[in-house]
């Protein structure tokens, strides 16, 4: 049996659970986020020299995390001008694989860039210690690595520092989990890392929680039976459950949409019902000196501290017909509004 390459961006799921490292597991379509990620990712690299990466930001907010990528990775390389700088490089050490985003190995030393467009996560850190176990692999002569993770969207950054004791422990723990997994020991093992768990909803670790979580949706559940049912533990994966199924259905969501559009903008439900999708557009007033000027002297000053909406303006001057005349004639003038066209779904 070929058993999968371990990723080092997954190292809190094989580490803690030999099941996920046993197989290789289902690919899900990639979230917004994670492929807001990958295109911010492509635009630091691209920047930074190398070649052949596809991916760029496609707003301005992802080019604004660029940029501020691309601005830490220049202060680094100030504080380090004769290293010798690593952009999307995969290293790979036995049955172990991991791409930095950026690296400068500066002799015995190695600084090692690690960007996040989203919030802090714990297992993170876990993922810093097993690219410091590769760097190393393929860099003998380091004996320290220090980990940069920077949040390019909070402006902030974590720094890890791993010695060479930090980084043995690393190696154990490991090469522990590799020989765990060749020798057929593919228990698994519950945890925060489940969430991502592309297997999850049918492990046979889960089958007690799913159990109850069933219970729980019973709909004349009692209060008693509840708090039996998702209580300490079973009230963690209650939550983890809600949100693995939030984002299952925001997948169906989208999918649906993509079905409906190449499909003639239609979607077929039980009982008869149609699932159709129609553009729609919405105008809205565009906030500026010059409009928050319109709005004061046209009397709908209020206007700014609620919806910035061109019918909300029209609500409060409804009982105004000449203020309402002079505000529509200002706006015409000052090319105040927004026209934005937007898909809706209508069920029939």
């Amino acid at each position: 049996m070929t058993l999968p390459i371990l990723h080092a961006s997954a190292t809190n799921r094989w580490l803690s659970c030999a099941r996920f490292a046993s197989a290789e597991w289902p690919q899900g379509p990639s979230s917004d986020a994670a492929a807001r990620g990958s295109r911010v990712h492509g635009g630091i690299a691209t920047a930074l020299g190398k070649a052949g990466v596809l991916l760029g930001p496609t707003s301005r907010d992802e080019e604004d995390l660029v940029a501020a990528g691309v601005a830490y990775a220049g202060k680094v390389r100030f504080a380090y001008p004769t290293a010798t700088m690593l952009v999307e490089e995969t290293l790979r050490r036995g049955g172990v694989e991991g791409t930095v985003d950026l690296a400068f190995i500066n002799g015995e030393e190695a600084i090692l860039v690690d960007w996040k467009t989203g919030q802090r996560h714990a297992g993170y850190y876990d993922q810093c210690a097993t690219y410091g176990v590769l760097l190393r692999a393929t860099h003998p002569q380091i004996k320290r690595v220090a980990v940069h993770l920077v949040y390019v969207g909070l402006g902030e950054a974590d720094t890890v520092e791993l010695d060479e004791l930090h980084l043995d422990e690393a190696n154990s723990e490991i090469m522990a989990a590799l020989v765990q997994r060749d020798e057929g020991d593919n228990d698994a093992k519950p945890g925060d890392w489940c969430q991502w768990c592309p297997a999850k909803m049918g492990c046979p670790a889960f089958a007690i929680e799913h159990k109850a979580l069933d219970l729980a949706l019973v709909p004349d559940v009692s209060l008693a039976q509840l708090l039996r049912l998702v209580d300490s533990d079973n009230a963690k994966e209650a939550h983890r459950f809600v949100g693995y199924a939030k984002e299952a259905i925001e997948k169906i969501e989208e999918n649906l949409k993509t079905h409906a559009r190449a499909s003639g903008n239609a979607v077929n439900l039980d009982g008869g019902k149609v699932y159709r999708m129609s553009m729609n557009t919405r105008t809205t007033l565009i906030q500026s000196a010059s409009t928050n000027s319109i709005f004061r002297s046209h009397g709908a000053a209020d206007a700014l501290e609620e919806t910035a909406s061109l019918s909300n303006a029209r609500k409060i001057l409804k009982n105004n017909k000449r203020a309402l005349q002079d505000f529509e004639a200002a706006l015409g003038a000052s090319e105040s509004l927004k026209i934005t066209e937007y898909e809706r779904w209508e069920t029939k």
